[in-house]
Parts: structure tokens; sequence; C-alpha cells
């Protein structure tokens, strides 16, 4: 799966969790909700500014975006060369 999904599945998940709807986070974020609905189809290309705004808005921190539930299951993880389980996310440490 293509990171920009995982990561836009992520920021979905963790807006819902919040209970936002995209219209609210958006407003919150000062962008629209198409936007931030493209995002979290993974069809945006995101900043790190747009992370932080996230991350802010959602009164989390940056490394919570990145845990995905499915890769820490190892479903979308990759072996590493000491042969570790890591994930396409681990790229945002």
């Amino acid at each position: 799966m293509d990171i920009r999904k995982l990561i836009g599945i992520r920021i979905a998940e963790l807006r819902k969790s919040a209970g936002f709807t995209q219209e609210q986070l958006a407003g919150k974020m000062e962008i629209s909700s198409k936007y931030l609905s493209s995002i979290e189809r993974g069809k945006e290309n995101p900043t790190l500014n747009t992370f932080i705004n996230i991350s802010e808005a959602l009164n989390i921190s940056l490394s919570t975006v990145k845990k995905h539930k499915y890769a820490i299951r190892g479903k979308l993880g990759i072996r590493n060369k000491s042969g570790n389980i890591t994930t396409h996310l681990d790229f945002m440490d």
C-alpha cells in the first residue's frame, strides 16, 4: 500500500477517534475540507507544516500520527536487514 494512503488512513482514524468530522477538523486547521479529504484518501503530499497542524488540532504528537494499527500488527510491515519488522511510516521518526 502507498505511504500516502497509509498516512491518510491513520489521520482519518485519529480524526474520528477525536470526534471530528472532516469539516470540523479542516476548519480548526484553516484548510479546506476537500484538501483534508484528499489527504485522508492518499491523494495529496502534505507538508511537514500540515502534519504539525493536524497534530496540534487533534492535540496529539507527531509520533502518534505515524503509528498505524495495521503496521503495528505487521500486516503492512517489511523486514529490514537485521530481520526486524519495520513499517513504511518509520521515516517520520
